[in-house]
């Protein structure tokens, strides 16, 4: 199997993205649960900030049979099915805010400037917290792709893919937790504040 990576939005952004996925231009696409939220839109949910405990609690959800019939809707409504368990990779140190004045409580969400991806759910969380939110994509489309015809993969190769998935969730893991704790370091030593004892229960 040969696999060519088009990363940084080459191709589009996520809902472009998708779009082509369901049409069969582009094979996988790798990205949060929530954005194919247009298919099932109760998965926008997975993305809201402050709702579930931990990594801990938000896993238990995604091994739920209720997350399974939402990932079946995108299924039927799209062909687009999500490759092995929801969840697993991790996509990298998650409920971190990057600003250039300490953020201890909720009080100091008041009128701070704060860039969003595009998802109304939360804008609107963080809009109702006193940010003053900015949305801006990741980076704007810049390249048309040429529509392909998407044949399904072997039972072999489908199998190979999904050892795959779960040896790559396991790797996130590990690689993730190291490159952050040596940037955590790094970054300490030239002068940035980490504060991880921030009280979530006012949010």
């Amino acid at each position: 199997m040969t696999i060519r990576l088009y990363p940084s939005e080459q191709l589009g952004n996520a809902q472009a993205s998708l779009e082509q996925l369901s049409a069969g231009a582009i094979h996988i696409y790798s990205d949060d649960v929530a954005y194919i939220d247009k298919w099932s839109p109760a998965l926008r949910w997975t993305s809201a900030p402050f709702l579930f405990k931990d990594r801990d609690h938000l896993l238990r959800f995604f091994a739920s049979d209720y997350m399974d019939s939402l990932i079946a809707r995108v299924e039927e409504a799209a062909g687009v099915t999500v490759i092995g368990d929801v969840g697993p990779l991790l996509r990298g140190p998650y409920r971190v805010l990057v600003s250039t004045m300490p953020v201890k409580s909720v009080a100091d969400v008041d009128n701070l400037k704060l860039r969003i991806w595009d998802n109304q759910l939360v804008v609107d969380v963080w809009s109702a917290l006193g940010a003053e939110v900015r949305v801006l994509g990741f980076s704007d489309v810049y390249q048309a792709i040429q529509t392909g015809v998407l044949d399904a993969l072997s039972q072999k190769n489908r199998e190979a893919l999904l050892r795959a998935h779960t040896e790559a969730g396991v790797y996130s893991e590990e690689i993730v937790h190291s490159i952050t704790r040596e940037s955590i370091e790094r970054l300490k030593g030239r002068g940035v504040h980490f504060f991880n004892d921030l009280d979530t229960a006012p949010l």
